[in-house]
């Protein structure tokens, strides 16, 4: 093993030696850590250039985010940093403007009683850390906690919208080149997980809309849901549920994860894309969908 280049575009070998019965498993972690650092991605040689605690006390007071390259890769950089609770704090910011804090947290999946202070912290402190000011502004206090705004700044709103789509894609990518994608491979996974009826009623409220195609608000209207965490978590529920099955009919199957090691589970279900209404939008996989049918 040489690692001993200093260019950082040099190729140098790395070499494993590991149990056969490994090897699968190895391959599908190595390539997905080669996908989340894709050069084709603008994430790829960027390091943020500050810490956690620089800059001045106010975060507002750091630069506004401008259609440059550096900021498309400090957003890039920003989001892949966020874990998936982290991630939909700030997705529901931009998405809902005007949400309160602790309705955010809740929402993101947070334990009860979380209080919202330390998680905003946390993600500001990946701000910080790029040297941008963050995506959300102050607003009323309600019973909820404060109502939060979104930023003005339509470039800022964009970069984030673009990153969490390449974020998704990512990962989408490494689960569709599975096997599990197949409608037999599923119909034999079906065999073997029993849908529960809150399963079946979410891949119904997904065909109540064109092209299987929703937001996790709207699901959750359809469900009967307060709120779109009930339709985040029934989506995670069955995701988890479906990977479960796909690991007993392929012992080589391994769900996709994020650099930071955490799993989403939803991509089991459905692809997913940030549209041009900043909404995140969930589309069944329609060989899941067939397969469900047929069961």
């Amino acid at each position: 093993m040489n690692l001993n280049s200093t260019n950082p575009d040099d190729l140098v070998e790395l070499r494993l030696v590991v149990l056969a019965k490994h090897a699968p498993g190895v391959q599908a972690t190595v390539q997905r850590y080669l996908d989340s650092i894709d050069a084709t991605a603008p994430t790829g040689s960027y390091t943020p250039p500050f810490g956690s605690s620089d800059g001045p006390k106010d975060a507002w007071d750091l630069p506004d985010w401008e259609d440059t390259d550096d900021d498309v890769a400090a957003m890039h950089w920003l989001v892949n940093d966020l874990s998936d609770n982290q991630l939909d704090v700030l997705h529901g910011v931009v998405s809902e403007p005007g949400s309160p804090t602790n309705l955010l947290v809740a929402n993101a999946g947070y334990p009860e009683g979380t209080t919202a202070s330390p998680v905003f912290r946390a993600i500001g402190s990946r701000f910080r850390r790029v040297g941008r000011r963050p995506l959300w502004i102050g607003g009323d206090k309600t019973a909820d906690g404060q109502a939060l705004g979104v930023t003005s700044n339509p470039i800022a709103v964009r970069l984030f919208r673009d990153a969490v789509t390449a974020r998704a894609d990512r990962t989408v990518s490494a689960a569709t080149s599975t096997p599990g994608d197949a409608v037999d491979t599923w119909r034999q996974v079906l065999e073997v997980v029993e849908l529960t009826g809150h399963d079946r009623n979410l891949l119904k409220a997904f065909r109540a809309f064109p092209n299987n195609s929703a937001t996790a608000g709207m699901l959750a209207e359809h469900l009967g849901f307060d709120a779109h965490g009930g339709a985040n978590l029934a989506m995670g529920r069955l995701g988890r549920r479906l990977a479960d099955g796909l690991a007993i009919v392929d012992p080589d199957y391994a769900t996709s994860t994020r650099p930071d090691g955490s799993t989403m589970w939803w991509h089991v279900v459905a692809t997913g894309e940030v549209r041009e209404d900043n909404l995140f939008w969930w589309t069944l996989r329609p060989e899941l969908d067939a397969a469900a049918a047929a069961v």
